[in-house]
Order: C-alpha cells, then sequence, then structure tokens
C-alpha cells in the first residue's frame, strides 16, 4: 500500500443537463414539443403499457437504441433510457419551457467525457425534432478519487471548517441512489430514514475496517441544499455495487490495486449555479476548476491542527487537502505514466485480440533470433567473399550485403512458414484458452519487444483503449452478479423440488437415510426443462428475449434486433418445441437408466 498522497481520478460523475428550444442566438423561445412527436411517443408509451414492461424505439443516442418505460414521472411524461443515459420527455409548457432533461451515467462521463455525452443527445434530438436547442447545466457532481488520506481516522466537526451547518458521519457507504440522481423531497426523506436506521442499529459495511474510527462516509450538507459534499470510502462502494470498471482508470494514474481510495464529491444545484451566473452546459464544463476551487477552498477546508489558531477558520489547510485542491487546476492534468499506459494496452490487446498477440509476439521473438543469427553468420560470409574477391573492393561489399540477405530472407521466410502454421492450427481453440497462451507468449518478451507488439496491435488513442476497458471491466462484473444470482436461484429451486419430479440418478436416495444426492448437471436438466415450459405457457422465445437483454445493453441495436429475429426467432415453431420435448425426455431417460453413484466416499 501507497503512503504517497495523489489524485488518481477526477471529473463529473453526475450530469443533468435541461434541454429548451432557442433562436440562431442561443436564446430559449419558449416552444413546445411539437404535435407529430407528441403522438409518436404516446404510440411508443402505449405500447411499453400493453406489454407491462420497457420496450425499444427506433430512436438512437450514442449508437443504442432508446427504450422507453410505460409511464411519467413528475412533470415529465415520458422516460426513455439507455442503461447510459436517461432522456425525461415533457410537453414543454411548464415554468422554464424544459422539454428535455438528459442524465448521464458515471461510466458515460468517464468513457467519452461531458461535452461527447451532450453532442450524442443533441445528434438525437436533431434528428428528431430539427430544431436549435438551448442546453442548460441543472445538476454535476464533481468528485477528485485521492489515495494515501485516510478520512475514517478524523473527527469531521473538528478537523473541517465549512459553511455548512449540518455535519454527519456514517459508517456505511452511500446508497445507489444518492450517488447517481437528483432526489426528490420525498426520495430524500426516506434516505433519512434508512441511513437514521443504519445509525441505530450499528450497521457497519464489512469492508470498512479501521484500528481507530468506523466511518465510511462524511456528509456536508443534505441532498435538498444547493451545494453539498459527500466524503466517502469509494472502493468499498465499488466492491459492494459491482462497479469494478474503475479499477483501469485508477490504475491508468498509479493506483497500486491495493491502496484505498477515498472520493470527495461536491454536487452543485440549479439554483447555486444560478447564483453565480452559470447557465450553459458548455460554459459549466469550462469553469469546473472555479466551481472545484470555491467549494475545496471557500465552502469546505480540512485543516490542521498542529499549528492552532484562536480563530478556527485562521487553522492552515491540511497538506492532503492541498492535494485535493489541485485536482482541477488549469495547468496541472492526471497524465498516465508511459509504462501503465503499455501494460494497459497489452491487457486489451490479450482480451481481444489474442491470436493476433501470439503472431506478433512470435514475430518479434523471430526477428530478433534472425538478427543474431545473421550476425552470426556475418563473419562467416565476409570470409566467403574475401575468398572470391581477395581484394577489398565495392564489388566484395556489394556480395556480402547479397548473401547476408539472402540468408536472412532464406531465415526469415522458413520462421514465417512456421508461425503461420501454429496460429491457424489454434483458430479453433476456445477464446479462454487463446488468451492463456496469449499472456503466456508476452511474459516471454523482453520490454521493448512488449513495446513493439503493443505499438502494432494497439493504436488508438489512450481515452479510447481506457474507455474499451472500462466497458470491458464493467460487462465482466454485471455477467458475474448475473451468474451469482442465477446460481442462487438454482439451489433454491432445486431444494424446493418435489421428489417426484427428480429426474435420471437424482431420484437415487444416498447411502445416508432421508437424504437425496444432487448434482449440477442433473439440476441444470431440470431447470432447462422447467425453464422451457415457463416460456412456453407465457408465450416467449428465448432467443428473442436474450436479444432484448443485448439490446438493453447495447450489443445490438434495433435495425441488428430485427435482422436476428428473422433468422432464429421466426423460425421457432410447434414442430420445434416438440423436438425440444423429445430431446429433454432423451436426457431424462439416459441419466435415469445411469448407474447409482458410489457415495461412499
Amino acid at each position: 500500500m501507497t503512503d504517497e498522497q495523489k489524485i488518481v481520478h477526477f471529473g463529473p460523475d453526475t450530469f443533468l443537463v435541461n434541454w429548451k428550444f432557442a433562436n440562431e442566438q442561443d436564446i430559449p423561445t419558449g416552444d413546445e414539443l411539437p404535435l407529430h412527436v407528441i403522438e409518436l411517443l404516446d404510440a411508443y408509451q402505449d405500447e411499453a403499457k400493453k406489454a407491462h414492461a420497457p420496450v425499444p424505439t427506433d430512436l438512437e443516442c450514442y449508437g443504442r437504441t432508446l427504450f422507453i418505460r410505460s409511464h411519467g414521472s413528475g412533470t415529465f411524461s415520458w422516460l426513455l433510457f439507455t442503461d447510459e443515459i436517461t432522456l425525461d420527455m415533457g410537453y414543454g409548457t411548464l415554468q422554464g419551457h424544459v422539454f428535455c432533461q438528459a442524465r448521464f451515467s458515471s461510466i458515460l462521463l468517464n468513457k467519452i467525457g461531458p461535452e461527447a455525452c451532450i453532442v450524442a443527445v443533441e445528434e438525437m434530438l436533431a434528428g428528431l425534432l430539427g430544431e436549435k436547442f438551448h442546453k442548460q447545466a441543472s445538476e454535476i457532481h464533481l468528485c477528485a478519487d485521492v489515495v494515501g488520506i485516510d478520512f475514517s481516522q478524523v473527527n469531521p466537526h473538528q478537523d473541517f471548517v465549512s459553511r455548512v451547518v449540518r455535519i454527519r458521519e456514517r459508517p456505511t457507504v452511500p446508497e445507489e441512489d444518492e450517488l447517481g440522481e437528483s432526489l426528490s423531497p420525498g426520495q430524500i426523506e426516506k434516505l433519512e430514514q434508512l441511513v437514521q436506521q443504519q445509525r441505530e442499529e450499528g450497521i457497519v459495511e464489512p469492508l470498512i475496517t479501521s484500528n481507530h474510527r468506523k466511518i465510511a462516509t462524511i456528509d456536508f450538507g443534505s441532498h435538498g441544499s444547493q451545494i453539498s459534499c459527500q466524503i466517502y470510502n469509494k472502493v468499498a462502494e465499488v466492491k459492494k455495487r459491482k462497479k469494478e470498471w474503475y479499477y483501469p482508470i485508477w490504475q491508468a494514474h498509479g493506483w497500486d490495486g491495493t491502496s484505498v481510495v477515498w472520493r470527495v464529491e461536491f454536487r452543485f444545484k440549479r439554483k447555486f449555479l444560478q447564483r453565480f451566473d452559470l447557465n450553459e452546459a458548455y460554459e459549466v464544463i469550462e469553469q469546473f476548476h472555479l466551481l472545484w476551487k470555491y467549494a475545496t477552498e471557500e465552502w469546505l477546508r480540512y485543516v490542521d491542527h498542529s499549528r492552532p489558531s484562536k480563530n478556527v477558520s485562521r487553522y492552515p489547510t491540511h497538506s492532503a487537502w492541498e492535494v485535493i485542491q489541485s485536482a482541477y487546476a488549469s495547468e496541472e492534468r492526471l497524465v498516465c505514466d508511459e509504462a501503465t499506459e503499455q501494460a494497459l494496452r497489452m491487457d486489451l490487446v490479450v482480451h481481444d485480440k489474442p491470436l493476433e498477440v501470439m503472431e506478433q509476439a512470435q514475430g518479434v521473438m523471430v526477428h530478433d533470433a534472425l538478427w543474431l543469427e545473421v550476425d552470426r553468420l556475418h563473419s562467416d560470409i565476409v570470409a566467403l567473399a574475401l575468398a572470391l574477391l581477395i581484394p577489398p573492393t565495392f564489388h566484395r561489399w556489394v556480395l556480402v550485403f547479397v548473401l547476408l540477405t539472402f540468408v536472412e530472407k532464406m531465415l526469415y521466410s522458413k520462421m514465417s512458414t512456421e508461425i503461420h502454421a501454429v496460429t491457424v492450427s489454434m483458430k479453433e481453440k476456445p477464446v479462454e484458452v487463446l488468451r492463456e497462451l496469449a499472456a503466456e507468449q508476452v511474459a516471454l518478451l523482453s520490454e521493448e519487444q512488449r513495446v513493439d507488439v503493443v505499438h502494432h496491435l494497439s493504436t488508438s488513442p489512450f481515452r479510447e483503449v481506457r474507455s474499451t476497458l472500462i466497458e470491458r471491466q464493467r460487462r465482466i462484473a454485471k455477467q458475474k452478479a448475473c451468474v451469482a444470482a442465477a446460481l442462487g436461484n438454482l439451489r433454491t429451486a432445486v431444494a424446493l423440488m418435489p421428489l417426484d419430479e427428480l429426474p435420471g440418478h437424482l431420484a437415487h436416495t444416498c447411502r445416508v437415510p432421508g437424504r437425496t444426492y444432487v448434482d449440477l448437471l442433473s439440476s441444470m436438466i431440470w431447470f432447462v426443462g422447467k425453464a422451457y415450459h415457463y416460456d412456453k405457457e407465457k408465450g416467449r422465445v428465448f432467443v428473442e428475449e436474450v436479444n432484448k437483454k443485448r439490446l438493453a445493453f447495447g450489443l445490438l441495436t434495433a435495425a441488428e434486433y430485427e435482422q436476428e429475429m428473422q433468422l432464429y426467432g421466426a423460425d421457432v415453431t410447434a414442430d420445434d418445441w416438440l423436438s425440444i420435448d423429445r430431446e429433454l425426455n432423451a436426457l431424462r431417460l439416459k441419466n435415469a437408466s445411469s448407474v447409482e453413484p458410489d457415495m461412499s466416499a
């Protein structure tokens, strides 16, 4: 673990932008949503109401299909969303004439930045409405993640100088809703009740350990305040919420993988921004450093008690807080060191291009081995040239060059053929095996050779590489969570399974009286049958339901979804279902005739 105090990430964590119709001078006109768009959104919403679930629309934002819910929320009549962007749409008739409010998720802000997020929504709205828009910043959460500082040891009432009256510490990390949303008064009240209940019951996050105090979160101000701050253990929150996609971000800026990362997060609402005459979204983005400066210097400071003063407000700023104050300094930006960038790039290409990595790695090693071989033969070739042409003439050196080139080409051709044959033979292997082999191949390379491989296979700007790493880590984390949940549900279903439904050797009892032998494979066979009949009763097709999920996660576009269903979903007929039934019955019969397992061990 590192004792160095440093920023490993900073930037907006949540950004809400209001959209209004405007003229060429970017002045809001007060226009309302056109009737044809209202009719279109109503038609989408009616489909969702009939389905009793969100349904995909024909609209796309940042390359992903927008879904619509069957209901609105508050002043907004339609709720459109992807898993990274939420668009609350209204008529634009209420005060302020906001017809759309966009909420950008933390992962998208980290992947592409706030400016690109706004551009993505503007492209979608322009295609739908063909108008000019005024983009108004509604709420912004700015954060800095820091290592080398332990806020679990502080006394927030004595160690901070603040303009806020309400300061609260708690032994749990923030709830999911309070991190990414602008909470309504009702939601704030429920949150306060939950926090109070946790404090009264003495609930402590299992991931929070401290020899002195058990603080996971410090709140300065309430969620209803114009400006508020939360300082919390981000590593604990990441593990609890399955947000491991933060790891590549921190690693890119020096996180060692074990040190505790604390997050300092300030939340600025519309009234606060208005007080400082900050309105237009891009203008607010340009002033992030000034907002951070005000928040960390004027509104809240962590102070040093080693040099006491009669006036607490004059206590010097703690050195750790000075590091935090510098996060958004205009002249200072986080820079990924070259070695870390190379390592992250290599991690990406090994995962995404394992076969190419093996081929390139072998090629690099062959190239280096080739030059060693040519150098070894150099003296022999020179001796041969001397024997053929005794005088040290120009022709002798030409002959040496020709012979060296010939030998090099001959060796390289032979080795390249062998490399190609090896890689071709591996194309049919599972991708997990290829990744393991690629990682082993990379481990054999020298540092210079690794740089050569990365240079050839990873040419994108590092921001794009990091974005891909974030997305990959997020998908892996979601997949692991789904597998864990599915396995838990499977075990529960098998535990509740009537004995007369036991397929195959599950029906055999153990040698221990009153117990039934179960294994994962047979349990899965039984569960597949149950799942199949459930889908059949509900009139669902498994392929279709999976593709709906892929569509929601942005792995398919609406057009690709339709194409997939034409190829696979529409071809499932009653005869196919009977065939599936027969296959499942055959599996049950085969299992039933199997030899009873020996449980004596």
